[in-house]
């Protein structure tokens, strides 16, 4: 192992950042070419048409219709808000979006028709009602293909880290990251992932820290489900779970469709008041990544693998290290019983060793060479995370927990959930469950 003096490092912080997402706008607008029935939609024109005051006055001014049949110019008692909107506004179309893919979102929804009497700012709310329809159906087709992804690494997480099949754990847990896909990708790698999949995630990540009750809806948190998933069948637990995603991502659209301030929350400011609003592919690469962290940080954990950290080292750009540690790929090398990853986020080392007084299975370093370069994980998300999560790291301050005594292991807590929503956007850190060893 090697020696080293502890310091404080700026950097490491495993949390998906909110982003200033960026919003396609057509032109320079001011609130006549807002009011223009044939000017198309343009984010600028949710704050120049007051669109926030707009729709909480119309909640709040609208009567409830009473008992009977649901017409004019009320809202049923347990009609949905934008329902009621799109009947009034829409007559024609008798349209309910509160459900996935119950409304189909179209072109001709960017201009105001010729012969309707619809102002710009119902047009707008509208416009809005069809689009978070569509991104949130849109979440749930690509989910079928993450499955099939997730589905075709588990051979490769068994053959290179849990070739015994030991690991286990709730099955509520894959659930949980399978779904956390999409915020996942708006994290500190985001610009690996493509434009248009940062984008919705993004999207998703800003709406989300002003709508506590969607974070609750769609990743419900303290379930007291105690099924076990175990690796041997984990394939077709996962090829089980459609119906369970689609009951997540429908009650964050019904939330988003049936509460103002939810509904506000992803509108306001005009992330979705665009001519191409955020959506998701229907085959988005990375939608299963915070599963493959979950799952295979839990095979390290269950094969007896623990990672240890070398705070203010580099050894691999030191002129020593090639003497020692051949760099198979950038940040990572090998050598005898060595293998070193290097974090420039918390500019450490770290290194994977099995737990002492246990016998690996397979060498460390060719389990981590295997995990690191087909992908499976990154080393930001295995390593880094697991000493935010373990509480190597304070998120606050952005700097190690001082003191870091020598031969301290930091091992996640129990009952912490795998993420949580701070005041800087998602913690995902515990996504990663390997413990993490000062040395």
């Amino acid at each position: 192992m090697y020696s080293f003096s502890t310091s404080l490092i700026l950097g490491l912080n495993y949390v998906a950042h909110t982003y200033a997402v960026p919003i396609e706008s057509l032109q320079s607008r001011d609130l006549a070419t807002c009011q223009d029935p044939n000017a198309g939609i343009d984010p600028s024109c949710w704050d120049l048409l007051d669109l926030t005051n707009f729709v909480t006055n119309w909640k709040q001014t609208t009567p409830v219709c009473p008992p009977g049949p649901t017409t004019g110019k009320c809202c049923g008692a347990t009609e949905a808000w934008t329902t009621c909107f799109l009947r009034m506004n829409q007559p024609e179309s008798g349209t309910d979006c509160t459900t996935i893919s119950s409304c189909a979102f179209s072109p001709s929804l960017k201009t105001i028709p010729d012969d309707s009497h619809m102002t710009a700012q119902a047009h707008y709310v509208i416009f809005n009602i069809y689009a978070l329809n569509q991104f949130f159906s849109s979440w749930y087709t690509a989910m079928a293909y993450a499955t099939t992804q997730a589905q075709l690494a588990i051979d490769g997480i068994v053959r290179d880290v849990d070739p015994n099949k030991k690991a286990s754990g709730l099955k509520d847990h894959i659930l949980l990251a399978l779904t956390l896909g999409l915020a996942f990708l708006g994290g500190p790698e985001a610009e690996a992932v493509g434009q248009v999949a940062a984008t919705a995630a993004k999207a998703l990540i800003t709406a989300l820290q002003q709508a506590p009750g969607a974070v609750k809806a769609l990743w419900p948190q303290g379930s007291t489900d105690t099924q076990i998933w175990q690796m041997a069948s984990l394939s077709d637990d996962l090829g089980n779970l459609d119906s369970s995603i689609r009951a997540r991502i429908n009650a964050g659209l019904q939330l988003v469709q049936t509460d103002v301030p939810t509904f506000l929350a992803f509108a306001a400011g005009g992330q979705f008041s665009t001519p191409s609003p955020p959506s998701i592919d229907k085959e988005t690469a990375g939608l299963e990544g915070a599963l493959k962290t979950y799952l295979v940080s839990k095979a390290l954990d269950s094969n007896n693998y623990i990672g240890t950290i070398v705070i203010g080292s580099n050894v691999i750009a030191t002129e020593a290290a090639h003497s020692r540690c051949t760099v198979d790929f950038p940040g990572f090398c090998t050598g005898d019983n060595e293998n070193l990853w290097h974090s420039d986020n918390s500019n450490a080392d770290y290194l994977l060793a099995p737990k002492y007084g246990t016998e690996e299975n397979t060498p460390a370093s060719l389990v981590i060479k295997n995990v690191l370069d087909k992908g499976y994980t990154t080393g930001n998300q295995l390593y880094d995370a697991a000493a935010t999560c373990n509480g190597m790291w304070d998120t606050d301050r952005e700097a190690w927990n001082e003191p870091l005594e020598s031969f301290s292991a930091y091992t996640r807590p129990a009952g912490v959930d795998l993420f949580k929503m701070t005041d800087k956007g998602i913690d995902f850190s515990c996504l990663s469950q390997l413990t993490i060893w000062n040395e």
